[in-house]
């Protein structure tokens, strides 16, 4: 009897930390919205991130379903050309030259759900939970990109109307629901836990946001703003000023150094290797700095 007593509060014991494994949730947000032209057109840049409720979650197969406001950007965005998406350092990284996530359907960015709705579904090529073969999702508060999306804007009058989709209109789940990861007690993907029990998954959206390119540019006590599309650096000042900019690498050493002036809105372009940089402007006396991501 004491021999099954022990056998069973062990069995016991174990489904409850198996089961507690198997639920880490999963946090969605938009970041870095941005409204900016560029050769006539204006675009709407913005960043989804991800974090997990606990360490040792490595994503694998993720699924993004966004709504949008067609009376901004046109119906099918994907098939009309009219959005691009990038992968962030989420999705980054290879082994023996084989990428570790794969975007589906592949060569494409994305595809066109509905006529308003843009899905983009990623896979982890290597199912094995170590860092060298997949990403940890970091662990709130911190966050990790996946995506940057890029959509032109057909009417700056209108308003975004950007959303996560969890579920369709008949309560079919979408990004509930579909969400995978592994870890290293559990190898089989394991959906992260997404549903009507779970609060705050889906942090905030882009329904309201304006589309004037104005909102590219938060003003500052200098009157310089610095901004990034990834592969240019664009850079406004309230008034025609003469500038010189300086690209530093994240160990301060000057990649870049350009001399402006005639103007009060300029674009550089920086061949540089991808990664994070510091753009330094000087104007006069004043020195405005912004840190920028290029991946050129």
């Amino acid at each position: 009897m004491k021999t099954q007593t022990i056998f069973t509060a062990l069995l016991l014991a174990g489904f409850m930390y198996a089961f507690g494994q198997q639920s880490p949730s999963i946090h969605w947000r938009f970041a870095n919205p941005v409204v900016y032209e560029q050769w006539g057109d204006s675009f709407l840049q913005f960043d989804i991130e991800i974090s997990a409720d606990r360490p040792g979650t490595f994503h694998s197969d993720l699924q993004v379903y966004l709504d949008y406001n067609p009376g901004a950007f046109g119906e099918n965005v994907a098939a009309s050309g009219n959005i691009s998406v990038e992968r962030l350092g989420l999705l980054s990284g290879n082994v023996s030259g084989a990428e570790k996530y794969i975007q589906l359907p592949p060569g494409v960015p994305g595809v066109d759900n509905m006529v308003s709705r843009h899905a983009c579904l990623t896979e982890a090529l290597f199912r094995v939970p170590r860092q060298n073969f997949m990403n940890e999702a970091p662990v709130l508060p911190e966050w990790g990109g996946l995506f940057r999306y890029r959509i032109r804007i057909l009417d700056a009058s209108e308003t975004a109307g950007i959303s996560f989709v969890a579920a369709d209109t008949r309560g079919i789940p979408l990004m509930d629901d579909g969400q995978y990861y592994l870890n290293r007690d559990f190898t089989n993907p394991l959906k992260y836990g997404q549903d009507d029990l779970f609060s705050g998954l889906y942090e905030n959206n882009l329904l309201d946001f304006p589309l004037t390119p104005s909102g590219a540019f938060a003003g500052n006590e200098t009157g310089i703003s610095i901004f990034s599309d990834g592969n240019n650096i664009f850079i406004k000042a309230g008034e025609v000023s003469d500038l010189n900019l300086k690209l530093h690498d994240v160990y301060g050493k000057t990649v870049l150094s350009a001399s402006l002036s005639g103007n009060h809105e300029y674009q550089v372009t920086a061949s540089v290797v991808k990664g994070i940089y510091i753009a330094e402007v000087q104007d006069g006396t004043e020195i405005t700095t912004k840190k920028v991501f290029l991946s050129r």
